[in-house]
């Protein structure tokens, strides 16, 4: 893996990261007025959770990617001299 394509895979993952939290985001008002009724989120909106609960899976998936790829070692690469260098 090069550092170009190191660099595109991280910009990638890092913005699906932040497309999942925005998607955790969304449900964040819900869960919150639950949390002061002491009501069950899950039970009084099943598709927000369950939209939650996919979105958060993902992201733990995500992260885990960044963290592998955080790990690659990339090639050298081949420097091509342009005039004047």
């Amino acid at each position: 893996m090069t550092n170009y394509e190191k660099i595109e895979k991280y910009n990638a993952l890092t913005a699906e990261l932040l497309r999942l939290q925005s998607i955790m985001r969304e449900s964040d008002a819900h869960a919150v007025k639950c949390q002061k009724l002491n009501l069950n989120f899950a039970k009084t909106y099943p598709d927000d959770f369950k939209q939650y609960e996919q979105a958060r899976e993902e992201y733990n998936k995500v992260e885990q990617e960044l963290i592998e790829l955080e790990k690659i070692e990339v090639e050298d690469e081949v420097r091509i001299p342009l005039d004047g260098d």
